[in-house]
């Protein structure tokens, strides 16, 4: 078995890619068809034809083939193009003798070739290929994903928001306090909860959005929430805030965009109407759930309770208008302080 590692042209829409019956003889006449007919050499069609598995694990991604009765220098494994993992092998005819006489033959014969285009995770210098009982093992390991570092997100939140150096602490420093008073005021239920909402939105952080308290108050936090993909507004990058209170999480933080919005449900100052926030609020409900009902709020409004009537009636009755309000909104989202 061999690990070769080329370069040639490579067209993943190409017949080519895979053609499991490629090499092998099929019934004879001029006419063409999209099902040519196998001769009696049919056999070698179950060997061309060999199962693959690819599964992916947090680690890699491993491939195993079905190559029964098949040697290790008989099978190759190559890529091609840098990302491009090519399975290969053959498995000859047993020659026949003068004074043989066969009475049955059903032992397949004949080429496989498998390709699969691996993604850009993979790390294909270090592929690993193994064979046992009849089935080949290869495995490409992964680039590991490496997780935002707290303070440097933190960081990053807290520069989306240009505070000017004198503006006060209205939720009080805790600096000038006694130590066992500040201890007190630390482990308060909502700031403990809090702080585990913080630590699980930096370990499995939901598409799209961001946020963090800022470095002096726990309870007031800045956030990002970029705009969904493939609707009108994608690419815009949208700040809030949200402002907790020692009741949390019995009680929903207020919550407001600190940039400029059009949508039914969203109010000139940036206060949100939205049913979680309100009447609908549950203490099951982390800073990342909250982020993400705002998200999906922004693609699916309710004109039927506006915030906005313009943007509400607009979105009613002339929708080609209303998206181009909401471009406006994601292009001033790019270049707002």
């Amino acid at each position: 078995m061999s690990l070769i590692r080329r370069s040639s042209v490579f067209d993943p829409f190409s017949l080519d890619l895979w053609d499991p019956f490629q090499g092998f003889p099929f019934g004879s006449g001029s006419g063409s068809s999209l099902f040519p007919r196998i001769s009696s050499d049919s056999d070698t069609a179950a060997f061309a034809g060999a199962r693959i598995d690819w599964k992916e694990t947090p680690e890699a991604h491993v491939f195993k083939a079905d190559v029964p009765g098949l040697k290790k220098e008989e099978v190759k494994v190559e890529v091609e193009d840098g990302n491009v993992l090519q399975i290969s092998g053959e498995r000859s005819k047993e020659q026949e003798e003068k004074n043989d006489k066969w009475h049955r033959v059903e032992r397949s014969s004949g080429k496989f070739l498998r390709r699969f285009r691996l993604p850009e995770n993979a790390k294909t210098e270090q592929i690993k290929a193994s064979m046992e009982n009849g089935v080949l093992t290869v495995t490409v390991p992964k680039e590991e994903v490496k997780k935002p570092e707290l303070l440097h997100l933190r960081r990053y939140c807290s520069s989306l928001f240009r505070t000017p150096p004198n503006t006060p602490d209205f939720m009080g420093s805790t600096s000038s306090m006694p130590e066992n008073s500040r201890h007190r005021r630390m482990s308060t239920p909502a700031r403990k909860r809090l702080m585990r909402d913080f630590k699980r939105l930096m370990q499995d952080p939901p598409a799209g959005i961001s946020g963090a308290p800022q470095d002096n108050n726990i309870l007031l936090w800045n956030a990002v929430i970029f705009g969904p993909d493939d609707t009108p507004w994608d690419g815009g990058t949208f700040k809030l805030t949200l402002q907790f209170t020692e009741e949390y999480p019995n009680k929903p933080p207020t919550v407001r965009f600190v940039s400029r919005m059009f949508h039914p449900n969203i109010y000139a100052d940036g206060s949100i109407c939205l049913d979680i926030l309100q009447n609908q609020w549950s203490p099951i409900y982390d800073v990342a759930a909250i982020l993400t009902s705002i998200q999906s709020l922004l693609c699916d409004p309710n004109p039927n309770s506006p915030a906005n009537s313009e943007a509400a009636r607009m979105f009613s009755e002339n929708k080609r208008e209303y998206n181009r309000k909401v471009r406006e909104v994601v292009e001033q989202s790019w270049t707002a302080d």
